[in-house]
C-alpha cells in the first residue's frame, strides 16, 4: 500500500487484510460514536433502522442496505435514530499485513475537536487490475447483496475458533472484492463511461472480429481519439482488450466440457489449431491442460 498524507493507494490483487474486531451491534437509540479518528480502516452496514454519518465535512443518512467505509486519520461520527432501534454491522480491518493478528483498535482511538472534525477524509484508491484507471473508493455505497458477506467475518470473530485469523482473512478479502465490484457496476469513472457501448458490444459477442473503427462509431468517436479514452479505461488496445475477453470466455466454456471444437467456433475462431495457438500464448496452457482433463472423444 503506498501512502501520502490524504491519499492511499491499494492494489486490489495485493490485499490480505487483518481484522481486528467485528461485531453485529443493536445499540441504543440515539446512541453516538465520535467524533473521533481511528487507528485501521472500518466498514459501517446498515442492517435495519437508520443513522446519520458525519465525514469530515460530509453528511450522509444511512439506510438498511447501505455500507460506509473510512479510514485511518478520517474523522467522524456515527449517531443512530432517536426513534427506532437502528442494527448495525461493523469490521475494523487493515487491507494489508504479514501474519493475520489482530490488534483491538480501542486503545488507538482518539477524539476531534474543533477544526479537526471538519478535516476531509483520507481518500483510498483502488487499483483494480486489468489495466484500469485506479477508483476512489466511495463513502458510501448501497449495497444490499453484501450482507451475507458480512456474517461469517462476525461469526468466526466472535466465535474464536481454530484458525479463525486466518478464515476472516479470506472472509475479508472476498468482501472487498465485491465492494470494488459493486463500484465499478455502479459508479463506473468518466472513460469508461464513455466506452460502455462498446465494452457492452464485446461481451455480448466475444466471437466477433470488431474493428477499432465499429467500436469507435457504437461510442460516437473518431477511431484515433476512440482508441486513447478506450485504453485510458481499459489499460488496453482495442484489439488487445478483445483478445481478452474472448479468452475469458473461453475459459468459462472449457470448464463446462464442452467440445474445444465448438467453443472454438463459438469464440469466431475457423480453425481450432489458431484457437489452441491463441489460447496458449495467452495463459501458457492447452484448452486441455486448462481444464485439467482430455477432449472428450466422440
Amino acid at each position: 500500500m503506498q501512502t501520502s498524507e490524504r491519499v492511499r493507494s491499494i492494489e486490489l490483487a495485493s490485499i490480505r487484510p487483518i481484522v481486528h474486531f467485528a461485531e453485529r451491534a443493536v445499540p441504543e437509540p440515539g446512541f453516538v460514536w465520535g467524533h473521533r479518528v481511528i487507528p485501521d480502516c472500518q466498514l459501517l452496514y446498515v442492517l435495519f433502522g437508520r443513522a446519520e454519518l458525519a465525514l469530515g465535512p460530509k453528511r450522509y443518512s444511512l439506510s438498511p442496505g447501505d455500507c460506509a467505509f473510512y479510514g485511518s486519520g478520517s474523522p467522524h461520527r456515527i449517531e443512530t435514530a432517536a426513534n427506532e432501534s437502528t442494527g448495525l454491522y461493523s469490521i475494523h480491518f487493515d487491507w494489508t499485513g504479514g501474519a493475520p493478528v489482530s490488534v483491538h483498535p480501542a486503545p488507538a482511538i482518539r477524539p476531534c475537536v474543533g477544526a479537526q472534525r471538519e478535516a476531509p477524509p483520507v481518500e483510498y484508491r483502488i487499483a483494480a487490475g486489468r489495466g484500469g484507471s485506479p477508483i476512489a473508493l466511495a463513502d458510501v455505497l448501497h449495497a444490499p447483496e453484501l450482507e451475507p458477506l458480512f456474517r461469517p467475518i462476525i461469526d468466526e470473530y466472535r466465535e474464536q475458533r481454530l484458525g479463525c485469523e486466518a478464515a476472516m482473512r479470506g472472509y475479508m478479502a472476498a468482501l472487498l472484492v465485491a465492494l470494488v465490484r459493486r463500484q465499478l457496476h455502479e459508479r463506473p469513472g468518466p472513460s469508461a463511461r464513455r466506452v460502455a457501448p462498446a465494452l457492452d458490444a464485446i461481451a455480448r459477442e466475444p466471437g466477433r472480429s470488431w474493428s477499432s473503427r465499429e467500436l469507435a462509431q457504437l461510442c460516437g468517436y473518431h477511431p484515433t481519439y476512440f482508441a486513447e479514452i478506450f485504453r485510458e479505461a481499459t489499460g488496453l488496445s482495442p484489439k488487445g482488450y478483445t483478445m481478452r475477453e474472448r479468452i475469458a470466455s473461453a475459459k468459462r466454456l472449457l470448464l463446462t466440457g464442452e467440445r474445444i471444437t465448438e467453443i472454438a467456433a463459438a469464440l469466431g475462431y475457423a480453425d481450432v489449431h489458431y484457437f489452441s495457438r491463441s489460447f496458449r500464448e495467452a495463459t501458457g496452457l492447452s484448452p486441455s491442460e486448462f481444464r485439467l482433463r482430455p477432449e472428450p472423444q466422440e
